[in-house]
């Protein structure tokens, strides 16, 4: 396979309701260019691995981006989050979130890549904010 991909967010800890910058590297090895179709940031939480709490991220990557060959190029994308892992009791603090921040890249050549996914912590504010 000719592309591959990296993940680097802009930071590896945050605030709820602040954005986190994923920055997407995607390179091109082979030796004809690659046109990245479509880019689905995808965003689960470490509290409940499951199909079902993997869901698309609220970010939106340019399309129709060409990798030339031998290159690479970046894509950018803002995901925020906005809770932490709340508790349902207000005299309890609330805990910590870890979120797996990742995505499907798919190339007009058919391939479809995953980067490695990166993690951030959400830090807990107040539950009387």
């Amino acid at each position: 396979m000719a592309i591959t991909a990296t993940i680097v967010l802009d930071r590896s800890v945050t605030q709820r309701n602040q954005k986190v910058r994923a920055l997407l590297t995607v390179s091109n090895s082979g030796a004809n260019p690659v046109t990245i179709l479509n880019v689905v940031p995808t965003v689960q939480s470490s509290v409940a691995p499951n199909p079902n709490s993997t869901t698309s991220a609220r970010g939106q990557v340019v399309a129709n981006v060409i990798i030339p060959a031998g290159g690479s190029n970046t894509l950018v994308w803002d995901t925020m989050l906005e809770t932490a892992n709340p508790t349902t009791n207000y005299d309890v603090a609330p805990s910590q979130n870890n979120y797996n921040i990742g995505c499907l890249i798919y190339g007009d050549d058919g391939s479809i890549t995953s980067p490695t996914v990166q993690t951030v912590s959400v830090q807990p504010g107040s539950n009387y904010a």
